[in-house]
């Protein structure tokens, strides 16, 4: 009968036993069986994000806005490259301060020169009619032309004919 109580000792605490003499960190994944690990054996709050499958997590509400913050530095204001205003007579209204001479040969012609205007007809210009509801047009020829000579050559038309009209020209 002690043989009969000892053997059922031994297979009634078999779990027991073999918690008790397992050595630490001896199971390894390999040897645990397919959801052996349910929610109620992990320690809340143990799980990273990296220990979920993408599009698992839920993306909660977004939090309250933050405070705004510093102002950053504000750079230096650039120097303002040289331009002018030409009325439709060929007058030279306002201007960035530039020296300039404006001719007026004819309807729609304008023949334009000073310091900033490049004689050998390399320099950029930005042309732009004043006023102007549609069909205008600004033209220019940098320089040597038979009517301008070494003067940047400005032609202002409305629907293809010549129209005198105010005009802004700047040196880009």
């Amino acid at each position: 009968m002690w043989v009969a109580v000892l053997a059922l000792v031994v297979a009634s605490s078999g779990t027991a036993v073999a918690g008790v003499s397992l050595a630490r960190n001896s199971v390894a994944t390999k040897h645990l069986k397919k959801d052996a690990v349910i929610s109620e054996k992990v320690k809340n709050g143990t799980l990273r994000k990296a220990d979920f499958r993408p599009g698992t997590l839920l993306r909660g509400p977004a939090g309250p806005t933050g405070p705004r913050g510093l102002r950053g530095y504000e750079g230096k204001q650039g120097v303002a490259g040289p331009w002018m205003v030409i009325a439709p007579d060929g007058t030279i209204g306002h201007t960035s301060g530039v020296a300039a001479t404006v001719t007026h040969p004819a309807t729609g012609l304008y023949c334009v020169t000073g310091p900033f205007i490049a004689a050998t007809g390399s320099g950029r210009y930005l042309l732009s009619v004043i006023n102007s509801d549609g069909g205008y047009e600004a033209t220019h020829v940098y320089a040597n032309s038979a009517e301008c000579g070494n003067a940047v050559k400005v032609n202002i038309t409305f629907d293809e004919t010549p129209i005198d009209s105010a005009f802004i020209i700047a040196s880009l």
